[in-house]
């Protein structure tokens, strides 16, 4: 579970981060302290 809910244009920037190469995806379950499962959950949400 994330520290704090993130809002839709926080979890754009994180994507565009992770796809431009900036940021890894354990980088971010570490930044935010969630895990990979939420993550992938939260994106996968977020996109559709």
């Amino acid at each position: 579970m994330p520290i704090k809910e993130l809002t839709d244009v926080e979890k754009l920037a994180i994507v565009q981060e992770i796809e431009d190469g900036h940021i890894g995806i354990n980088a971010v379950v570490r930044k935010f302290g969630f895990n990979k499962t939420t993550l992938k959950g939260e994106f996968y949400s977020f996109a559709n």
